[in-house]
């Protein structure tokens, strides 16, 4: 019996990495790189505290959440949970329903086809794909357009990071990757929803379920890690949690580079990948000095500094801020690093 795109949504959602919310999995992964990592040591012959407290602090960073940028990241985690976000959905739903009412108006009934599982799965890779990059396209206009920067400093003064710095961003920003991922989604749905007579409920549906399997399968809970991990020859489809450090890091020549959330092959397709070994320490911050970064600890930091700069920008009061590291050439393409991991053992 042929599967229906509803059945193969079902059966996701039953698979492991659906069925458990992000903050199971970030702990069950950040213990699993404090295995390797020790385990790697152990091999090389180094010396290793192994009291409880040092394995605890190892795998969770404990000595760092007690600086101001964590807490910050657990506030903006709660507080973004209040504010009602606007729902990728509406924009989809709208632009696709406009080009099926197109599609349909032109006279041709194109005969409705059955997929099959295979086809299913092929239509959820390609909506994830094409999520992530109007993710990619939105990620590169919050670095680029100065507006827009002012609302993603929030999340690059993190000093410290933990998989709760994924929560760290301002209110407006999420609208930023809504608006241009759903543009970008709209179009396939519409199609799609055309020629298989397949709702664009159930496609949307189907690709949040698969992109919350893509998420888990590509490590995406340790990018904001203390564990620098590199994915090898991976690196070239893949961010890996390493290149996503880089990413945040403070040097000139890892501004506005790896600006990919699953795949790096916007990245390296646009020039905007970087790679470096593992072994060297990241620095993380906005890039213009700890005083800078401190701006954004506050309440009023966090949330109204980013407005205020974006009015004085739009009225001409304050000039654009120069980004000499978006001047620069990209480096050129380094070879495929093997996997490696580093973490520090008192980050």
């Amino acid at each position: 019996m042929t599967m229906t795109a509803d059945q193969v949504i079902d059966s996701m959602k039953g698979s492991i990495f659906a069925q458990y919310p992000g903050y199971v999995f970030a702990p069950v992964m950040l213990i699993a790189a404090s295995f390797i990592v020790l385990s790697l040591k152990a091999i090389r012959g180094e010396k290793q505290d192994f009291t409880i407290w040092a394995l605890f602090n190892h795998t969770f960073a404990v000595e760092r959440w007690r600086c101001r940028s964590a807490i910050v990241d657990v506030f903006l985690y709660l507080a973004n949970r209040l504010i009602p976000a606007f729902s990728t959905s509406v924009i989809v739903f709208f632009i696709a329903g406009i080009l099926l009412w197109g599609l349909s108006g032109t006279g041709w009934n194109a005969d409705a086809a059955n997929p099959g599982p295979g086809a299913i799965v092929t239509m959820a890779v390609l909506l994830v794909v094409l999520l992530d990059f109007g993710d990619y396209l939105a990620h590169r206009a919050l670095h680029r357009i100065p507006v827009l920067w002012e609302l993603h400093k929030v999340h690059h003064s993190a000093t410290f990071l933990s998989p709760v710095t994924s929560f760290r961003v301002h209110p407006l920003e999420s609208l930023v990757y809504t608006v241009c991922h759903s543009v970008v989604l709209a179009p396939a749905v519409g199609v799609l929803s055309f020629f298989y007579r397949i709702g664009p409920v159930t496609l949307i549906d189907l690709m949040f379920t698969t992109n919350i399997i893509v998420i888990v399968l590509t490590l995406n809970h340790l990018k904001h890690s203390h564990f620098q991990i590199s994915l090898g020859y991976l690196d070239y489809v893949i961010i890996s949690p390493h290149m996503h450090q880089l990413h945040h890091s403070v040097r000139l020549e890892h501004w506005d580079k790896n600006l990919g959330v699953i795949f790096s092959l916007w990245d390296w397709a646009f020039g905007t990948a970087v790679r470096e070994d593992t072994a060297i320490p990241v620095v993380y911050g906005i890039g213009r000095g700890p005083v800078e970064d401190a701006r954004y600890l506050t309440f009023y930091g966090v949330f109204l500094r980013p407005l205020v700069n974006m009015g004085l920008l739009a009225t001409g009061r304050i000039s654009a801020e120069k980004k000499p590291g978006a001047e620069n050439e990209p480096p050129p393409a380094q070879p495929a690093m093997p996997l490696r991991l580093r973490a520090e053992d008192t980050p």
